[in-house]
């Protein structure tokens, strides 16, 4: 099933996340965002610093350039998933069909105030779990080698690291979360 195919089946596969693990969040909601969720993506993406603007979309990033994405995210990305904490966003993963078969990529954002408190986790057990019933086989991540909180993430997912110019690609494998997944239904 391709990640479009898999798209319309999301409402199931993100209630399944277990926040608990994590005692610096508590229980983020996450869930697509819809049209009605642009303001609140907007306002994180545009309370992006300078620096973090550049290390998440590759350049400097005017404020017009984020409204478009805003916009973008939501229509364009096969699945646009959002942490929310007291009921407004904290952090977002965009995931896309790569184009290389098997492959999806994701990109996070997560307000300067909440990282290190397990959302980006959150956000990236979603993902998994999004696209294990795909035929997609590795969650593609890139970004700059200065971004440890990435790279802290990238390795608790088991991805692996390559580095080419200063910019890490990781590739995790999701067959652990379909294989989780599968004995997850089983036990229904």
């Amino acid at each position: 099933m391709s990640l479009s195919a898999r798209r319309v089946n999301i409402a199931r596969c993100i209630g399944a996340i277990d926040a608990s693990k994590d005692i610096s969040v508590t229980a983020p909601v996450v869930r697509r965002l819809e049209h009605e969720d642009a303001e609140e993506l907007k306002r994180v993406l545009l309370g992006l610093e300078p620096a973090d603007r550049c290390t998440r979309f590759g350049a400097a990033s005017s404020d017009d350039f984020l409204a478009s994405h805003t916009t973008s995210a939501i229509a364009d990305a096969n699945w646009t998933v959002g942490a929310f904490v007291g009921g407004r966003l904290r952090g977002v993963v965009e995931v896309y069909d790569s184009g290389q078969p098997g492959h999806a990529e994701a990109t996070f954002v997560v307000e300067r105030e909440w990282r290190r408190r397990g959302l980006g986790w959150a956000l990236l057990q979603s993902a998994m779990r999004l696209v294990a019933d795909s035929e997609t086989r590795t969650l593609r991540m890139m970004f700059p080698r200065h971004n440890w909180p990435m790279r802290k993430l990238a390795g608790k997912a088991g991805g692996r690291l390559d580095m080419v110019l200063g910019e890490i690609t990781v590739d995790v494998a999701v067959g652990t979360f379909r294989a989780g997944r599968a004995a997850r239904v089983a036990s229904e």
